[in-house]
């Protein structure tokens, strides 16, 4: 018979060995996402290099492509099991407005899987593989997905070495050590240029306290954590991409993907795609997270979404049209004025996400911040608000199309 204390002993070792198996788990697939969107573009590209150089295997005829939604899979695959998605994407392409939107969906997103219940969403593709994952998120989304991507995680590091680097701005100083892993992340801030090894410690750093999504100012509907760290990679990787000198390197980059990415995208599509996107802004690129929060439902820990606010997210991302998002805050400290701006807007034909508080009540003059794609919005609004005060913001600094910061200069 064990002693309490012994039994405690043995039950926090449990503990301890459990969470380093999910430890594991987890790191094995941080960087599918990545991987993910880089087959995509590489595809892409390797489709508009095979029409200039004159292959007519892959012909781009034919009616231009309407939107097209893409579900990216990064899967934890086993020798004898077909693995959980712990890195789930969707990719909305608009060739015709040259827009591209990209919603992360936290794995942990509590889901109705059709003929299994309520589950978390990375459960999907170990029940039904892409299929069933894709019908689960058209139905919960209320999206039709045109294809697939399914991307193992081999050859990111050759991957981003034969690119030649990717160029970021490391927001924070990284340190962390696993020695079971063999895992030592050592990154300083500022902007550089990360080689393979670095770009996937980038990725992979999750010691903030933040794991992989945490809603960080429910006033803002700021979210942080790696999720978000692994979408500003994106557009980073992205921008590399679309460099005219990796024209050379495509041959090489898609030698170092080919065997990880599996997908039911047709060649043709590829091309069309292509064509259409190849002189893409990437000030048109669109990136979100599921809304919501980190919960339990009886035993089991959840990402919760927030219904309402995914309706808009889904609007933004995934249909086309000319709703632009709002986000009002109050600069001047006055009660009630910003409530006031937004149901102004709001009966406008504005969709005004979020009524908050900005982080001080000292400005002056009344600012409207847009995105590059919304500045034509942006003027409506700030002639509304009598506002001289435009600014233009990359669009991983915004949540909404839009934000008004109210300042002392309002006059209603």
């Amino acid at each position: 018979m064990l002693s309490p204390e012994e039994l405690a002993q043995k039950k926090q070792e449990m503990e301890m060995k459990r969470e380093l198996k999910r430890e594991k788990r987890r790191k094995r697939s941080l960087f599918a996402l990545i991987v993910g969107i880089l087959a995509l573009l590489l595809m892409i590209g390797t489709a508009i290099i095979t029409y200039r150089m004159g292959t007519r295997q892959v012909q781009p005829g034919g009616a231009d492509p309407g939107r097209t939604n893409i579900l990216v899979l990064g899967a934890d695959k086993g020798e004898y099991d077909p693995g959980r998605t712990d890195t789930i994407i969707l990719v909305s392409v608009d060739p015709k407005e040259k827009e591209v939107g990209i919603l992360s969906v936290p794995r942990d997103t509590r889901v109705m899987i059709p003929g299994r219940g309520y589950n978390r969403i990375n459960t999907a593709y170990a029940f039904g593989g892409p299929e069933l994952a894709r019908r689960t998120l058209e139905m919960w989304l209320g999206i039709d997905i045109d294809y697939y991507v399914v991307v193992d995680f081999a050859g990111f590091e050759h991957v981003v070495d034969t690119l030649g680097g990717v160029e970021i701005d490391v927001e924070k100083r990284m340190r962390y050590q696993d020695r079971a892993q063999g895992l030592y992340i050592d990154l300083r801030p500022g902007r550089q240029v990360l080689d393979g090894r670095q770009a996937l410690h980038y990725i992979r750093y999750r010691a903030d306290g933040l794991g992989d999504v945490s809603l960080v100012d429910p006033a803002q509907e700021l979210y942080g954590g790696r999720i978000q760290r692994q979408q500003r990679f994106l557009q980073a990787l992205a921008r590399e991409l679309l460099k005219p000198a990796v024209i050379a390197k495509i041959p090489a980059l898609v030698e170092d993907f080919r065997s990880a990415v599996q997908t039911d995208m047709p060649a043709p599509a590829m091309v069309k795609l292509g064509m259409a996107l190849r002189d893409m802004d990437m000030e048109k690129v669109k990136t979100r997270v599921v809304p919501g929060v980190g919960g339990e439902i009886g035993s089991a820990s959840y990402w919760l979404a927030d219904q309402d606010k995914l309706k808009r997210v889904v609007q933004d991302l995934f249909q086309s049209g000319t709703v632009v998002t709002v986000q009002v805050l109050n600069g001047n400290g006055q009660s009630g004025v910003a409530r006031q701006v937004a149901e102004s807007l709001q009966g406008q034909g504005y969709d005004v996400v979020t009524v908050g508080n900005a982080a001080r009540f000292d400005y002056q003059q009344t600012e409207v911040h847009f995105r590059l794609d919304r500045e034509q919005a942006a003027r409506q609004i700030a002639d509304l608000l009598r506002s001289q005060a435009l600014i233009k913001a990359s669009p991983e600094d915004l949540e909404t199309d839009v934000v008004v910061i109210l300042g002392k200069d309002l006059r209603l």
